[in-house]
């Protein structure tokens, strides 16, 4: 259980949202989960990984001990693993199965949850399964993708970062095949303006992208001529849902592509998505299931394409 000392209470109790509060939400959550809690902080002494003196100091170990507990008869523990800042220089090749991962750093300042190895990947997992990633900033160089997963079901990904170092990294966001995925309230973006990523988020080469909610996305760390969020022609995207992000290439890319065209009923629909090119293309997809603003090359065109009379 998360403890909290009374001089912690006692300077922070007055102020709501703060600190204090953010103490004992933890608290609570501890209270509540029949699973464990995992730390993970630089400065743990890497035993048991159950408090944060006891914390791991790799994000790698305390996923190995996460999945040592989870029972595979059906009684999912639902564990927790939580970051303190600092930046973490590991290439992930498996995620904690239902799991909740949350970074504790604070997006903006020196000190965010960072995963970041130089000329690689910053994860590159096969099967992932009902894991829950949170306030989280992942980085790459070199020709790689920044997250990748062969199959991600049952998971969310919301209010994290996904940096492109250099423009030699291909897809921010890579996953091949997945059921029941939200992806909400992250960023996509470079660190020098005109290079990124070839794809903001790529999903395909699988056989499903179905029920899916992609909302709600910044898309702004794509080369010019890259694709904000592109959804494999092979790949059946029925049930999903694109809406309300924002995206914006420098170039004549594409905002969204969707592919199946001429399979309606295999489409995801797209709605009511912001998107900004030059000379560009607002969404390539079924136009049956698309209504999306686009501003290209200093011209608005409202509800591109249009629902069709």
């Amino acid at each position: 259980m998360i403890e909290i000392d009374k001089s912690i209470e006692q300077g922070f109790s007055g102020k709501p949202n703060g600190l204090y509060d953010v103490l004992v939400q933890l608290q609570n959550l501890s209270l509540m989960t029949e699973g464990q809690i995992y730390y993970v902080c630089k400065k743990g002494n890497s035993t048991t990984g159950k408090s944060w003196a006891n914390a791991f100091t790799t994000i790698a170990a305390a996923i190995t001990a996460s999945n040592a507990t989870v029972s595979w008869a059906g009684n999912r523990e639902d564990n927790y693993i939580l970051i303190a800042p600092g930046t973490y220089a590991e290439n992930l090749t498996s995620l904690p199965y239902y799991t909740t991962i949350i970074g504790l750093g604070v997006p903006g300042t020196a000190t965010p949850v960072i995963v970041y190895l130089t000329g690689g990947s910053a994860v590159a997992a096969t099967t992932v399964l009902g894991t829950r990633i949170y306030n989280v900033r992942f980085e790459a160089d070199g020709a790689v993708n920044i997250f990748q997963a062969t199959t991600m079901n049952d998971c969310e990904i919301v209010e994290c970062t996904f940096c492109a170092n250099d423009g030699d990294v291909v897809d921010g966001l890579e996953i091949s095949s997945s059921t029941n995925l939200t992806v909400k309230n992250c960023k996509f973006i470079a660190d020098t303006e005109g290079t990124g990523m070839t794809n903001g988020m790529y999903f395909g080469s699988g056989t499903n992208f179905v029920f899916a909610d992609i909302i709600g996305n910044i898309i702004a760390g794509c080369d010019g001529a890259g694709t904000g969020i592109y959804v494999n022609g092979n790949t059946v995207s029925s049930e999903t849902v694109i809406r309300n992000n924002i995206i914006k290439l420098g170039g004549a890319g594409v905002g969204i592509s969707v592919g199946q065209t001429g399979s309606a009923y295999k489409q995801a629909m797209v709605i009511g998505n912001y998107i900004f090119t030059q000379a560009g293309t607002c969404i390539a997809c079924d136009t049956d299931f698309a209504i999306n603003n686009w501003h290209n090359n200093g011209t608005t065109v409202t509800n591109e394409p249009n629902m069709p009379t």
